[in-house]
C-alpha cells in the first residue's frame, strides 16, 4: 500500500498531541543528574575541556613561545627596531584573536546550558499549557518541539520525536 492511499483526519492526530505531550514530565528530583550529565557533554565536545578549546590553547601557548622568540631576537641578536615592532605586532594580533575565540567557546558552552534550562522548562509546563493555546501557536510550538509525529496504521500516535535540545534530554533519561 502507497503512502498516498493512507489517509487520518487530522483532529483524531491533533487530540492525540495533547495527551503525548502531557505525558512529557521532567521529575525535579532528576533535574541536578539532568544538568550534571549536559554539563559533562557540553564540556567534553564543546567546553573549555573539548577538542576545539584544546586545539585554541596549544595555539595560544605557541603564540606566547613565538612572543616570547621574537623578544629574545630583539634584545639579544640585534633584530632591527621596524621588524620587531612588525612581528610583535602581528602575534599580538593573532594572539587576541585566539583569545577571542577562546572566550567564545566558553559563551557557547554557556548558552547551551542556558538552552537546556528553558527546554526543562518549556517541558515542564507543556503538558498543562498546549490545550490552552490557539491553533497557530500550538502548530509554532510543535514545529519548535517535534521533528516528527509518528502513528500506526489506525491513526493512533506510536512516538513523538524531538528536536534538539528535547531529544537530547531523552538520551539523558536512558542512560
Amino acid at each position: 500500500m502507497s503512502s498516498s492511499e493512507v489517509r487520518f483526519a487530522c483532529g483524531d492526530v491533533d487530540a492525540q498531541i495533547a495527551e503525548h505531550l502531557n505525558c512529557i514530565q521532567v521529575d525535579p528530583e532528576r533535574m541536578p543528574a539532568i544538568r550534571k550529565a549536559y554539563k559533562q557533554d557540553i564540556q567534553q565536545f564543546i567546553g573549555q575541556s573539548g577538542q576545539e578549546a584544546r586545539l585554541l590553547q596549544r595555539s595560544l601557548e605557541q603564540t606566547k613561545d613565538r612572543e616570547l622568540n621574537i623578544w629574545r631576537a630583539y634584545t639579544r641578536h640585534g633584530m632591527h627596531n621596524d621588524v620587531y615592532v612588525k612581528l610583535a605586532q602581528e602575534v599580538q594580533a593573532e594572539r587576541e584573536s585566539i583569545e577571542n575565540a577562546l572566550q567564545s567557546v566558553k559563551h557557547e558552552s554557556g548558552s547551551h546550558i542556558e538552552n537546556l534550562d528553558r527546554a526543562l522548562d518549556i517541558l515542564g509546563h507543556i503538558g498543562v499549557q498546549y490545550p490552552k493555546l490557539d491553533l497557530e501557536t500550538q502548530r509554532e510550538l510543535l514545529r519548535q518541539l517535534v521533528s516528527k509525529v509518528v502513528i500506526d496504521m489506525q491513526g493512533k500516535i506510536i512516538e513523538l520525536q524531538l528536536l534538539p535540545p528535547f531529544i537530547y534530554l531523552k538520551a539523558i533519561f536512558r542512560r
